[in-house]
């Protein structure tokens, strides 16, 4: 910052001589002005005709051969307690001086004038107005930036400055302000916020500030980081878990939500599992198979949706779901005890879950090392025949209930056999018989 103090000899006025002569000529009218203030310093100015040359009327004959020095006396207040430096034989004289910022300072022309050994200090009448020295702004605090709040941009704010005309802001992708960029560079921010639409969302970026007026520019703030995304998806809705329509899987659906790129599954025992596990993230389709869901377990599904901001703030409504159960053991198994010379029917009573049969026969009541019948084929009646019997053996019978899922617990035994065939009854030759009545 820089205060110019110009003083203007604008006429010199020579005494007439008097009747007897004076000590000396004199100068009046000397006029102060001020412009150009800076930060601490001053230039300070005095010009005007040249002193040497001027002679007055009356005065050339009164008095003979005399200098002048012109300078400036400057201060605060009311005081003018500093000068500058005297320069004599010129026409004008200027300095560059050391002002205290933020106080009211003046100054004043003056001119020496020696003659006959005599010196006449005549001072501007009316100094120059009072002007302040503007210092330059300290660093501004409190600089603050958006984390995630907008997907268009980072707002930026910071506190006031004393002294400050307008600030500049600076962005950086690291945390330093070496090589930051300064933003809006052509134009004048005076308020105390900035909104940084440059942004690419999901980049972290460093913000400095610095507080400006006439006199410069004061140091930069502390940085703070800011950055831009997406605001976070709703929670998923219609969650569907699949109820033991499948005999390896559960299969987990849900509704698309707007704005979400991919989904995250949630798995728990309990409904009301505030902190359920995550089973599955990263999942850009609508369905997802948990294939390591165990059999006869009954499980609750959540979900939440993710983008780059981040993923829902709840966990959905939990579905219930469970894979294909196996079928329960089947009992009230019973074998025919000899009711056929060829054959042992089989019949049980329908086991829960079961589509299909597996029937086991053994010489011994042990399922170990028994020999599955049938087993080109699919039984799915509750009942069957085994006709690859010897007549006499007893036989003992085991049952599984089975699907997709597997097979259940060998039932219970039943033993049965197949009766040995009665004998024939004896032939009678009876061809004779005529001839015996014959005779």
């Amino acid at each position: 910052l820089g205060v110019s103090l110009y003083i203007l000899a604008r006429s010199l006025v020579a005494e007439a001589c008097p009747s007897s002569p004076r000590t000396s000529c004199f100068l009046s009218d000397i006029k102060t002005t001020v412009s150009s203030v800076t930060d601490t310093s001053a230039r300070l100015a005095m010009t005007g005709p040249n002193f040497n040359s001027w002679r007055g009327t009356n005065c050339t004959a009164c008095h003979g051969t005399r200098t002048w020095k012109a300078f400036v006396e400057y201060g605060e207040g009311s005081a003018f307690n500093l000068r500058t430096t005297k320069v004599s034989g010129a026409t004008s004289t200027s300095k560059t001086v050391s002002l205290s910022c933020d106080k009211a300072h003046r100054a004043r022309g003056v001119v020496e004038l020696v003659h006959s050994g005599s010196t006449r200090t005549y001072r501007d009448s009316t100094p120059s107005a009072f002007t302040t020295a503007v210092c330059v702004p300290g660093r501004p605090g409190g600089v603050s930036a958006s984390d995630g709040t907008f997907d268009d941009r980072v707002a930026v704010s910071w506190s006031s400055v004393t002294d400050a005309a307008n600030y500049r802001i600076y962005r950086n992708e690291s945390n330093s302000f070496s090589g930051a960029t300064r933003l809006a560079s052509g134009s004048t921010i005076t308020g105390t916020s900035f909104n940084d639409t440059t942004i690419d969302l999901g980049t972290t970026y460093y913000y400095f500030v610095q507080a400006c007026n006439a006199s410069g520019c004061g140091p930069q703030s502390t940085s703070n980081s800011g950055f831009a995304q997406l605001p976070r998806p709703a929670t998923p809705s219609n969650v569907s878990a699949s109820d033991g329509t499948l005999a390896d899987r559960v299969e987990v659906s849900w509704d698309a939500v707007s704005s979400a790129d991919t989904y995250e599954v949630y798995r728990s025992l309990d409904s009301s599992d505030t902190s359920p596990g995550l089973i599955a993230d990263g999942l850009s389709a609508l369905s997802h198979d948990d294939t390591t869901a165990a059999v006869d377990t009954t499980y609750y599904y959540f979900l939440k949706a993710c983008n780059s901001g981040g993923c829902s703030t709840d966990f959905s409504p939990p579905d219930s779901g469970f894979r294909m159960p196996t079928p329960d053991v089947p009992d009230g198994v019973s074998a025919t005890d000899g009711t056929s010379p060829d054959q042992v029917d089989v019949s049980w009573s329908s086991a829960a879950n079961a589509a299909d049969y597996r029937i086991f026969r053994n010489e011994t009541d042990a399922f170990s090392g028994a020999i599955r019948l049938a087993s080109d084929s699919t039984v799915t009646a509750t009942n069957f025949s085994d006709t690859a019997v010897e007549a006499g053996t007893t036989y003992y019978y085991f049952i599984q209930g089975c699907n997709d899922a597997g097979c259940s617990a060998e039932s219970a035994s039943d033993a049965g056999f197949a009766s040995s065939p009665e004998p024939a009854a004896p032939s009678v030759d009876t061809s004779w018989l005529p001839l015996l009545l014959d005779n």
